[in-house]
């Protein structure tokens, strides 16, 4: 009797979600689909993503230019200050509610080779991050859920807090990280000699691997060439 009505229970759970799907898949209008460009120059100094549903790359280019293809709802607004020189990317907030957004957008932004960036900084809800080479005197990631991946990062300072999703930077030049993980793997490439930095890692439920050693949820160790923190609560670490 118990299995049966247990059974009954999880079919009405399976019906109400396929119902609520069929309304939002079909019935709720669908949002129009566009695209934006725009070229801003040369001579921005700071950039600040701040986004709700979006995959984010960033390339190399000539000038600093937003490229951007998905939701017209979700379209981000872009702006320069001259002032303060900043290059600001807000998307609007995400409301599924009101009608079908496409999780299908895409976010560009071009960065001259030469420029000097001095924050870079991007929150980011849902989506993934692929920052390519990038260099900056400062980097500050928020992300909620999705990866974050770079080739080459060059900073002063980086700070990364994800909730859900790996972290992936194939080399970092840096003398001062602070990475912060929920849920995900962290594999960190550091430029020079792993011995000679002060390392505090620590994976509640994960492993821990520095250069080739294996350790069991905590690592500690001093040294002068920079500092590198790491907290990751379920996922495992690597620093090589």
């Amino acid at each position: 009797m118990i299995m049966k009505n247990l059974l009954s229970f999880v079919l009405v759970i399976v019906t109400i979600a396929a119902v609520c799907f069929g309304v939002y898949k079909y019935i709720l209008p669908q949002d129009k689909k566009t695209e934006y460009r725009q070229d801003f120059g040369t001579s921005a100094e700071n950039i600040t993503i701040s986004a709700s549903l979006l995959n984010l790359e960033v390339k190399e280019g000539d000038s600093f230019t937003v490229e951007y293809e998905g939701s017209e709802n979700l379209c981000p607004e872009c702006t320069y200050d001259e002032n303060s020189k900043t290059l600001s990317i807000i998307q609007p907030e995400y409301k599924p509610k009101k009608r079908q957004i496409s999780d299908e957008n895409e976010l560009v932004v071009y960065i001259p080779t030469d420029a000097e960036i001095n924050v870079f900084k991007l929150n980011n809800s849902v989506g993934d991050t692929n920052l390519g080479n990038l260099k900056a005197k400062e980097v500050n990631l928020f992300i909620d859920l999705g990866s974050i991946k770079s080739e080459k990062i060059e900073t002063g300072k980086l700070r990364i807090e994800a909730n859900l999703g790996d972290v992936k930077i194939d080399e970092c030049s840096c003398k001062d990280i602070d990475i912060v993980a929920n849920l995900g793997n962290i594999e960190l490439g550091v430029d020079g000699d792993i011995k000679n930095y002060s390392i505090g890692a620590s994976a509640s439920l994960g492993d821990i691997e520095i250069g080739s050693d294996k350790y069991n949820n905590n690592y500690v160790q001093t040294g002068s060439e920079g500092s590198i923190k790491i907290n990751c609560s379920l996922g495992n670490v690597k620093i090589k």
